[in-house]
C-alpha cells in the first residue's frame, strides 16, 4: 500500500491536484463520493483512497468487471452490481461492514453519471451498519478533492 500511496500522491501532484482533508478517524465508514460526473471519478476516488492509505471497497456496474478489466477492478476493491437483478446488496454490505473490525466503503449516491436525484443506498447501508456516512466531493474544474465532516446516520436525509 505504501507504494500505491506514493504513486497516487505523485500523480495528483503532477496533474496539479491538491487533496484537502484527512483520513477519517473511524475504523468503519461509508464514503459518499459525489458528484459522479465523469468516467474518471472512479480512478480518482481510488487514487484518493490510496493517498490516505485506505483499503476501499466500492460498488460498480457489472460491465466494468468483465475480462480483462475485471481482474483489476476487483483487486482495487470493486464489487460488481447487476442492476437488472434485485440482490439485497444494501443489507449484505451493511452486514459485511458490521462484521469487520475495519471497513471503508464508497458509493456514488447518483448511481450514474447522468444528472438525477441522489439515491439513498448509502444512507441505508450506513444506518444498518450503525456508522456515519462521510461526504466526499471532487471539484474537477478546481482540481481538488475535499472531505466534509461526518454526519450522523440517525439524521433525516
Amino acid at each position: 500500500m505504501r507504494f500505491l500511496s506514493w504513486l497516487s500522491t505523485t500523480i495528483f501532484r503532477i496533474l496539479g491536484w491538491k487533496i484537502v482533508g484527512q483520513r477519517p478517524t473511524e475504523p468503519k465508514f461509508v464514503l459518499i463520493a459525489a458528484p459522479h460526473t465523469s468516467g474518471w471519478d472512479v480512478p480518482i476516488m481510488i487514487m484518493a483512497a490510496y493517498h490516505f492509505k485506505i483499503k476501499l471497497n466500492w460498488f460498480g456496474k457489472d460491465s466494468s468487471f468483465r475480462w480483462p478489466l475485471g481482474l483489476l477492478t476487483r483487486r482495487l476493491g470493486g464489487i460488481a452490481i447487476d442492476r437488472s437483478q434485485r440482490e439485497n446488496k444494501v443489507a449484505n454490505m451493511a452486514a459485511q461492514i458490521k462484521a469487520a473490525d475495519e471497513f471503508a466503503f464508497a458509493l456514488s449516491p447518483e448511481g450514474t453519471r447522468h444528472k438525477s436525484h441522489w439515491k439513498t443506498g448509502f444512507y441505508h447501508i450506513a444506518n444498518q451498519a450503525g456508522i456515519p456516512p462521510d461526504l466526499q466531493f471532487y471539484r474537477f474544474w478546481h482540481q481538488n478533492g475535499r472531505d466534509w465532516p461526518h454526519h450522523s446516520p440517525n439524521r433525516g436525509y
